[in-house]
């Protein structure tokens, strides 16, 4: 029998293992790095989490999520949900969540049934998927009292071993999953791609009907200025038609009046 102990604040950043007699069972537990620990990247606390199924050949019959009693914040739901997209979903069948701090819960006189209504949505389905899995450990009890809350949790353990008809998650399933973890990156860059290609081509279709759209009117002023200067050269060519023929009128009126002026004088 094995135990992954996942935890929500470990100080841990290797994967440590350690090994019990309980019930006539041996178990093994592996402690491995909180998947919520800041400290290191999510695809770092993956791949030392994956190492734990290495080291437990053939796997894991059970992880146990631990939580604390207290807010459950978006990235705890984002670190669990990473989790889940490279282990595959089957890892829902080992999960166990347990909760610490439940003496908080015991001073207000609520059990964890009671506390779960309150947790949000997001909390709620992980907790649906793993089929209502939840333990809530007392962190300040001991001897006898503490020794019962560890039954309750490997009795847990024992009954869902049963449900999984024995089987473990195995090296092949978390390949698997890493297989379609790839293929899904694949289909999301491949979407990526064409949708990028389409924005392309729609840019470039508006471009291209903007381009279209100035020359046009760049051609209707150019023809319009046209029209203009064609206006303006006809006005000149009649003005200057009109000039000479006024400067004739006035050379043709210059000499009459200066015949005349000879005339007069003569008759004097």
């Amino acid at each position: 029998m094995f135990e992954s102990s996942i935890s929500g604040s470990s100080v841990t950043s290797k994967c440590s293992r350690q090994h019990a007699l309980r019930f006539t069972k041996r178990i093994q537990i592996v402690d491995t790095p909180g998947i919520f620990d800041t400290r290191q990247s999510n695809e770092k606390i993956q791949e030392e989490i994956a190492n734990c199924i290495d080291i437990t050949s053939p796997g894991p019959h059970a992880f146990i999520l631990v939580l604390s009693i207290s807010r459950y914040t978006e990235e705890e739901d984002k670190s669990i949900l990473h989790f889940v997209k490279h282990f595959g979903d089957d890892i829902f069948k080992y999960f166990i969540v347990l909760f610490t701090r439940k003496d908080y819960l015991d001073e207000e006189g609520q059990t964890i049934q009671q506390y779960i209504e309150t947790v949000p949505s997001k909390l709620k389905l992980i907790i649906q998927r793993c089929a209502g899995r939840v333990i809530a450990f007392n962190n300040r009890l001991n001897g006898d009292e503490n020794y019962a809350q560890v039954v309750e949790l490997l009795s847990m353990i024992l009954k869902n071993v049963e449900n999984n008809e024995g089987m473990c998650y195995t090296n092949k399933m978390y390949r698997e999953a890493g297989k379609l973890t790839t293929e899904r990156k694949e289909e999301e860059l491949k979407r990526a791609t064409e949708e990028k290609e389409k924005e392309l081509k729609t840019l470039e279709n508006i471009l291209d009907e903007k381009h279209k759209a100035e020359f046009a009117e760049l051609e209707k002023r150019r023809q319009m200025t046209r029209r203009q200067l064609e206006s303006l050269q006809i006005k000149d060519q009649q003005n200057e038609k009109e000039s000479k023929l006024l400067q004739q009128q006035y050379k043709t009126l210059q000499r009459k009046l200066e015949y005349k002026k000879m005339d007069q004088k003569k008759k004097i």
